[in-house]
């Protein structure tokens, strides 16, 4: 199944004394609604997902994707908590509600990475490996030598979280006091097991939290020393995405150079391959940065371009009849559901 990439522009709130030009922000409950939700939903339903936020340093890239800091804010308090928290709390309702509701047997199990790239290396953000290898299954990429830790709630997965950024490189810039200086990745693997009478479903899904260290110019960053090597190496990784993104989106059968960086040769399924993806564009209101964001919305037009081959990843097992007939039933079910509670549509009969 073909589908777009979806692309979202999130405005940064102007700083207090600066002329508005545009409106203010949605709020990140508004923004995980219209773009992150469905990708949540959708790994419950054994389809890939990635979500990652882009856009210049200082333009509220970890903001929206963890949340008002400082990270306890970001992670625990409801109200100011970003996509990656939210993303994981929807996750496991959905998971519990569905537990909850299944005709028979409904059983799941979740395992989380977290990883770092931070100046071309891959770093263990959730134990000591800083060298950390990918290698290619088919059309899945690995992490290999990073922690993976068994995640059963919510409550979990923020733990996890919140050892991760703890551990993330973090460092003052002239545009940023708390800039991010690495490209943190948070990789869940789900997998779910139904078996309703003699008719078993196997679902699998990853699903790709992703917080970009922002692009910079050194004029304005006006960093040094080892600021200024970071800022190499992530400005490189980003033109190697956007030298990508452009070809994915220009001409998708000719040949992709994703091993150029490993921010793409991990995302290789995000970008044209088998994955829903969202990205959500940060971008300043303030007009002294008008060029990045003007090279942001480039970047999103790009984006909107590119054709993902979504499959849903399942095995069904049984007898193949009593199997088929099963599931008819089950998604009759689904409808009469959903038609009720709408209150639309007409009644469906056997």
């Amino acid at each position: 199944m073909a589908e777009y990439m979806r692309v979202t522009v999130r405005i940064r709130p102007i700083e207090p004394g600066q002329t508005p030009f545009l409106s203010f922000d949605n709020a990140t409950e508004e923004v995980f609604v219209a773009t992150g939700k469905r990708i949540v939903e959708g790994c419950v339903e054994g389809y890939n997902g990635t979500m990652f936020a882009y856009g210049q340093t200082g333009s509220g890239k970890t903001h929206t994707m963890l949340g008002a800091e400082p990270i306890e804010q970001g992670l625990y308090h409801e109200q100011n908590r970003g996509i990656i928290p939210r993303a994981v709390q929807h996750l496991f309702e959905l998971l519990q509600e569905k537990k909850s509701k299944s005709a028979g047997e409904f059983n799941y199990v979740a395992h989380a990475r977290f990883v770092e790239l931070y100046k071309d290396e891959l770093h263990d953000l959730l134990g000591p490996n800083n060298q950390l290898k990918l290698r290619d299954y088919g059309e899945d990429v690995v992490v290999t030598g990073a922690e993976e830790r068994q995640i059963d709630c919510t409550q979990d997965a923020l733990n996890i979280l919140k050892l991760g950024f703890d551990n993330r490189k973090v460092g003052g810039t002239a545009m940023n006091q708390h800039s991010s200086r690495s490209h943190a990745i948070f990789i869940m693997n789900i997998e779910t097991k139904e078996t309703v009478g003699n008719f078993t479903t196997k679902r699998k899904s990853q699903l790709n939290l992703v917080d970009l260290a922002g692009s910079e110019k050194q004029q304005s960053a006006r960093s040094s020393g080892e600021r200024f090597k970071e800022a190499t190496h992530i400005n490189g990784s980003l033109s190697v995405l956007g030298r990508v993104i452009r070809s994915l989106a220009a001409n998708p059968s000719k040949y992709i150079s994703y091993r150029d960086s490993y921010l793409t040769h991990i995302l290789r399924n995000s970008l044209g391959g088998n994955s829903r993806t969202v990205v959500i564009v940060n971008v300043h209101q303030n007009p002294e940065y008008a060029s990045d964001t003007i090279s942001s919305f480039a970047f999103a037009e790009s984006c909107s371009k590119i054709t993902n081959r979504v499959k849903v990843n399942e095995d069904l097992e049984g007898d193949s009849l009593t199997a088929w007939k099963e599931e008819v039933k089950r998604l009759k079910g689904e409808l009469i559901a959903a038609h009720n509670n709408s209150k639309l549509g007409k009644s469906i009969t056997e």
